[in-house]
């Protein structure tokens, strides 16, 4: 039967292994649109640069691959693939001792033998990061050429040693060879063998698979580390392990099955693509996902393509509404983050204007201390600056600590210091006048006992007040001779003069007034009344926002279990 004759793409399965009458690449990409590579990745030299429109190269460019690629003539095949490809350049790829030479890299149309080549590299080697790529076919051709082919055509004198033996190898496998390199634009996807391992159909396991279970290799009815199990004995037995299923489980088998491991084959490709090309996803899906359906029985599908598409439609619908409401909740995120920015970059240019302020006005009330010597003139300034609405201050004079032996004794007599000479101020009614003969210096008063409960010495002002005022002030000048001319408030003002003259120059009683002071700002307490109110005004709009979002969105529990 030739390939014109054949029906649309459900009916034009390959077969499990092998090919049938149709042998060329391009023919067999129209209804096989996938290739499968497996390998293991390298890790790239940190000095290297490497092209990033390439996914891998062949063995012989891998020199070129390391330095950079500013044409890629070298990698591209000189004509038609198949006219350029000789059957020596296949055999000289297959064999391992010439591998490293080679041009090519291999590829495979058979969704089943690379999971089964993934698998017996995982349980046989050292290394667990065995990956399998899912390449688009069609982007590849010109480049891409089936080994089976060339070795078919080949004469027989053109044909090497152990020609049979690779030419087997090539049929079961449908293996294609890609000449130079797979640029990424033909890469679908790439993934861990490990991860597809509870994704594969029930018929690869011993007992009835649970999805929900992750199965373990021992629960797979297969033992790849026998080495002696070829590809067709694993097509084998697993085709007979699916006929063993009744037609309802068969059926289960060919659709869930089969849209399940075809979007774990897809899904980092099929998420991102969903997005923007809703069709293109559906249809590559959908593809993969009837060929595996057709592995184990291609008769057995007749009409699935409608289903398996009606299903990986759904599925694309979920996923896209899933994507949204996240892009949704992301970008919330991101609107209360800036918000948030907005509310610092607030509060700390507050708190830069509070400190700026009150530094201004720590500066200005700098210019005075706290506790000055009392003069007139500082008196003076306090008395004009200080606040109509404070009592005056009064004057406090610091008195040294008494002796041991001030404490001794029932009383303590003490002679008040008298000055040398009294200067009165100018006045009308004064008559103690210097030229009238008056003594300067008075006679010394007589000793005044304090009583015991007086715990220091006192000063001249309170010795001055024990006379009783101006009575005691008036004898006082009685006593020095003075005229009965003098007022009582004169001399009073006199002898206050006189006793802060001599305050002045006694060390040990300093009069000190406290000096009026600029208000100072209170402390900061916490957050300012105008940074508090813009971050509740800020938070109200925030969390508005939020709740009217959740409450018109009709994922609010998927939103919910973002934001928590």
């Amino acid at each position: 039967m030739s390939t014109d004759s054949l029906p649309p793409p459900p009916a034009s399965f390959l077969p499990q292994f092998g090919f049938a009458d149709e042998v060329s690449f391009e023919r067999l990409a129209e209804h096989n649109p996938f290739l499968f590579r497996v390998y293991t990745p390298k890790a790239h030299d940190s000095d290297a640069t490497y092209d990033k429109d390439i996914f891998c190269v062949a063995p012989r460019f891998n020199a070129l691959y390391h330095s950079p690629i500013d044409e890629l003539t070298e990698l591209t095949p000189a004509g038609p693939i198949h006219e350029v490809t000789s059957c020596s350049d296949i055999v000289q790829h297959m064999e391992w001792t010439t591998r490293s030479s080679s041009a090519y890299l291999t590829t495979s149309m058979s969704f089943a033998w690379a999971i089964w080549e993934a698998m017996r590299r995982y349980t046989n080697g050292f290394k667990h990061d065995v990956e399998i790529a899912v390449l688009d076919a069609r982007a590849l051709q010109g480049r891409a050429v089936t080994a089976y082919h060339i070795m078919k055509d080949a004469p027989l004198e053109d044909r090497p040693d152990h020609f049979g033996r690779w030419s087997q190898y090539a049929q079961e496998s449908q293996s294609v060879l890609v000449y130079g390199y797979i640029p990424m634009t033909a890469v679908l996807t790439s993934i861990p063998v490990r991860t597809i391992i509870d994704k594969l159909p029930s018929y690869f396991y011993n007992a009835p698979h649970d999805v929900d279970d992750t199965p373990a290799l021992d629960k797979l009815a297969f033992d790849f580390s026998n080495k002696k199990m070829t590809f067709k004995h694993f097509c084998g037995e697993a085709t007979k392990r699916y006929f063993l299923d009744t037609p309802e489980v068969r059926l289960h088998e060919a659709v869930v099955d089969s849209v399940r491991l075809s979007s774990a084959f897809l899904q980092s490709w099929f998420h991102e693509t969903v997005k923007g090309d809703m069709p293109l996803a559906v249809k590559k899906v959908t593809d993969l996902a009837v060929l595996i359906a057709g592995w184990a029985d291609s008769d057995d599908t007749a009409g699935l393509d409608t289903i398996i598409r009606g299903m990986v439609t759904l599925l694309a619908q979920e996923i896209r509404t899933s994507t949204r409401s996240s892009e949704q909740v992301t970008e919330l995120v991101h609107v209360i983050d800036d918000l948030e920015g907005v509310v610092h970059a607030l509060e700390g240019r507050l708190h830069r204007h509070e400190r700026s302020l009150s530094g201004s006005l720590s500066d200005s009330s700098d210019w005075m201390d706290d506790r000055t010597v009392y003069s007139p003139e500082a008196s003076m300034y306090a008395s004009r600056n200080k606040p109509e609405c404070e009592s005056p201050t009064p004057l406090r004079i610091k008195i040294p600590p008494p002796g041991s032996g001030s404490e001794s004794g029932s009383s303590s007599p003490v002679t008040p210091l008298t000055p040398n000479s009294i200067n009165l101020p100018s006045h009308s009614g004064m008559l103690f006048k210097e030229q009238q003969g008056y003594p300067q210096t008075p006679p010394p008063l007589p000793n005044v006992s304090l009583p015991r409960a007086m715990t220091r010495p006192p000063l001249r002002g309170e010795a001055l007040s024990s006379f009783g005022s101006s009575s005691g002030l008036m004898r006082y000048a009685a006593a020095l001779g003075s005229p009965p001319l003098v007022s009582s408030q004169t001399f009073a003002a006199a002898a206050a003069q006189v006793m802060s003259e001599e305050l002045a120059k006694e060390p040990m009683a300093v009069a000190s007034q406290e000096l009026p002071r600029p208000p100072m700002p209170e402390p900061e307490q916490g957050r300012s009344p105008y940074s508090a109110a813009a971050a509740v005004a800020l938070g109200g709009f925030v969390i508005g926002s939020i709740i009217t979002f959740c409450a018109a969105n009709a994922q609010r529990r998927t939103i919910l279990l973002h934001l928590t």
